[in-house]
């Protein structure tokens, strides 16, 4: 430990730091193995050239190094800390020593490279901070040049935005000055529209006048919308004098150029006389010359029309057309009460009409035409003619009106309706279009009045020709009346055979519909509906034809019943049965045709809730003197108000539901007529055996169901089948020979005989022993059958 003590520091140094290391890490076995292998491998290689020399040159400097300085040092090491290969370390401090030395110069020789590097890059940083104070002058100029140059720019614009702003306020400027002459100028016009208008020479007709009305219109217009600007009140005034100047001028040379060529026309009427209706230049007079003598109003009436949404012009316009009319209806009137009464001298209503609205189609086309070429804006709306029209219709209908009113038969006034509607609505004005449109209000009204006569009149037909139809005793001579008529039918075909004349079989319709539905086979009530219905179908309304249709066949419906029960006790129940069924069944085949609606909604007032709040008035259980909501008066009025009730009613409906009823009425009639005794017996027998008596008796023992009793009910029977039946089966050929309707009325008869006997044969069968059934003799079903053949 003293030769380490008295170590250089440096050595001393390594030492230490070797030792620790060497204590704090030791090497494992396999590293200190490793590590031994290494230097074995070490010591037998070769030393490189490039080592050699080094350590030659080493040895030679340290040698001259030595000389120079005079020291004595060991010849085995060199300068540098290498040792000679002659010379060997022999103790630790000569190690010590040479290990500083050694350690001294690889310092020496490390740093001396870190040295220069570092003498090398304080170089490179010396170039770069340059570069970087180059750089940042740069940047400094550059931001001086871009602050310039934003300055520039700004400048400039700011000198661009002033020029600008000068550029605008001069135009702005420039337009207000505009306005302001634009706006003074309405005012300045004051002046030159007054000396214009103020002459004595004002020509309508120039451009100058009509530029000066535009002018005004202009003026009126402008100073109405700004009332703020000054004096503008009493300007509006002084144009709006000026305007009325101008109009006032415009209807006088209006109604002037009328007046002219109404004297005209009457000049030509005149001097032409009772020859112009008679050559046909009448109409050439109180057209054509009148659209001659004025044509200078056209274009005049073209400009004032064009502002006709300005008040004062569309009083201008109607002040124009107000006179136009009058001075057209002076011209045309007497020319058309002329041929009017021409018309009514027959006293023939439909002829009035037909050749009434004829010539007003033909003044209405003319009144047209010429009204198109005065007034052509108002001509756009043809009901504007209709103040000049309606007065010329009025001349017709005044006379018409009259005659109408005393005509009483439907079919005249069903042919006025087709006149009216057919002729003149669906041909003449449909067909003719925008020229005669006005006149369509008018037709309609005349056709509205004709419909409203032909309702009253087929509401009192109804009531007086059909409900109140009266048939004589020859009219409900039912059978005969249908066997004489057949016979003469037959008579007249064997006849018509005779002589060759070809005779076209009528076929069986599958429908419901009678084949000797000749007029003389129709009761004359059912006669009349038929007859009746197809007229007003055409003439009338649906929902008023509904009505009517719903009264008439209510009506009819009641006479057949009247006139059923009357035949029923001169003939027999069968034939006022079959009466009814034959006429109701005509009276619907007739209705079945119409498309339109047989039924109507009745309205009538119900007063049940009125009352009954009368009543518990009347009885003392309400009061009017309670000064409450219970107060009598205020629940009658509020409460006890009458309802309006509506009931649906079905005239085609009620027609079937009494066809079927009849009908039913009839197929019961003749089942009890065949068979009513076995239904009786049936019947007590059902009715004991329902209320349980006598059940320990057998049913033949019984008194009303003896072996007797039941032959007795049996043989009636089969003597009504046997006597009766045919009869029935003629008797109803008669009124019904159509085979298909028979055929419904029979099958249910076959039904009920067929059960009837079925019946019988089975009590014969369950309480009856067989000596019992053959002393009965009930028919066989071949038997039954054969003898309900007769039904067809």
């Amino acid at each position: 430990m003293s030769r380490v003590s008295g170590l250089p520091e440096a050595a001393s140094k390594g030492y230490s730091v070797v030792h620790t290391w060497e204590k704090a890490a030791p090497l494992e076995e396999e590293a200190l193995s490793t590590l031994q292998k290494l230097s074995r491998v070490a010591a037998t290689r070769p030393v490189p050239k490039h080592v050699k020399e080094e350590d030659r040159q080493e040895d030679e400097d340290g040698e001259e190094a030595a000389t120079a300085t005079g020291r004595d040092e060991p010849k085995g090491e060199d300068g540098d800390g290498k040792r000679s290969k002659g010379n060997a370390l022999h103790d630790a401090q000569q190690f010590y020593r040479w290990f500083s030395e050694l350690e001294a110069a690889r310092t020496n020789e490390t740093e001396g490279k870190y040295k220069e590097y570092a003498s090398t890059l304080h170089g490179y940083r010396k170039s770069c901070d340059d570069i970087l104070d180059h750089e940042k002058n740069a940047k400094l100029r550059l931001e001086q040049l871009e602050k310039q140059h934003k300055y520039v720019i700004e400048t400039i614009r700011r000198i661009h935005n002033a020029c600008e702003n000068l550029v605008k306020d001069r135009s702005r400027l420039a337009e207000f000055a505009q306005a302001i002459r634009n706006k003074l100028e309405y005012f300045d016009d004051l002046e030159q529209v007054a000396n214009k208008l103020q002459s004595t020479n004002v020509d309508v007709e120039s451009d100058s006048f009509l530029s000066t009305v535009r002018k005004l219109d202009e003026c009126i217009t402008f100073i109405g919308d700004h009332p703020q600007y000054a004096d503008s009140a009493a300007y509006v005034a002084k144009f709006r004098h000026l305007q009325f100047r101008a109009l006032s001028s415009v209807r006088s040379y209006v109604t002037n150029g009328l007046k002219r060529a109404k004297q005209q026309v009457l000049e030509g009427l005149r001097k032409n006389g009772n020859l112009a209706a008679a050559d046909g230049s009448e109409t050439s007079l109180l057209y054509v010359r009148f659209k001659a003598s004025a044509p200078e109003l056209k274009s005049t009436m073209e400009e004032i029309e064009d502002r006709i949404n300005l008040p004062e012009y569309s009083k201008l316009v109607t002040d124009c057309l107000s006179y136009y009319f009058d001075t057209r209806l002076t011209l045309i009137r007497p020319t058309v009460e002329e041929r009017i009464h021409e018309f009514s001298e027959a006293k023939y209503l439909p002829s009035l009409l037909r050749s009434g609205f004829a010539c007003l189609v033909q003044i209405c086309q003319l009144e047209f035409q010429l009204f198109q070429h005065f007034f052509p804006r108002s001509a756009d709306d043809p009901n504007n003619l209709l103040p000049l029209i309606e007065p010329v219709f009025t001349i017709m209908y005044d006379i018409a009106r009259p005659l109408l009113i005393h005509v009483n038969d439907v079919d005249t006034l069903c042919e006025l309706v087709e006149i009216v509607k057919g002729e003149v609505l669906d041909d003449q004005i449909s067909r003719k279009g925008k020229p005669v449109i006005c006149l369509r209000s008018l037709v309609e009204a005349t056709l509205s009045d004709v419909q409203e006569r032909l309702t009253y009149r087929a509401q009192t037909y109804i009531k007086e020709e059909i409900g109140g139809f009266v048939p004589s005793l020859g009219e409900l001579d039912y059978p005969e009346l249908l066997y004489r008529n057949n016979q003469e039918a037959s008579s007249s075909k064997e006849q018509q055979e005779e002589n060759g004349v070809e005779i076209v079989e009528a076929s069986e319709s599958p429908v419901e519909i009678e084949e000797d539905s000749r007029e003389d086979n129709i009761y004359p009530a059912v006669l009349l509906t038929v007859e009746f219905i197809p007229k007003i179908y055409y003439s009338l309304g649906s929902e008023i034809f509904a009505g009517l249709a719903q009264e008439a066949v209510e009506a009819c419906t009641l006479s057949i019943g009247v006139a059923s029960k009357k035949v029923s006790k001169t003939a027999s129940i069968l034939d006022g049965l079959l009466f009814q069924i034959r006429h109701l069944l005509i009276l619907r085949e007739q209705l079945a045709p119409f498309e339109a609606s047989f039924s109507f909604v009745d309205k009538e007032l119900d007063f049940s809730h009125m009352r009954d709040h009368l009543l518990k008035i009347l009885n003392g259980e309400a009061s009017m003197l309670t000064l409450s909501a219970s107060n009598a008066l205020f629940q009658l009025m509020s409460k006890g108000a009458p309802t309006v009730r509506e009931r649906q009613k079905d005239s085609k409906r009620e027609l079937e539901e009494q066809l079927k009823s009849v009908c039913e009425a009839y197929i019961m009639t003749v089942t009890k007529q065949m068979v009513e005794p076995m239904l009786s017996f049936v019947t007590k027998v059902s009715a004991v055996r329902s209320a349980g008596s006598n059940q320990e008796k057998p049913l033949r023992e019984q008194a009303f169901a003896s072996v007797e009793k039941l032959r007795t009910a049996v043989a009636r029977s089969s003597e009504a089948l046997a006597s009766e039946l045919e009869d029935i089966v003629k008797l109803t050929s008669v009124y019904l020979p159509n085979a298909s309707t028979r055929a419904v009325l029979f099958q249910p008869v076959r039904s009920n005989i067929a059960e009837a006997h079925s019946q019988i044969a089975q009590l014969l069968e369950s309480d009856y022993n067989e000596a019992d059934a053959r002393q009965v003799s009930l028919l066989s079903s071949e038997q039954l059958e054969q003898v309900m053949d007769l039904l067809g």
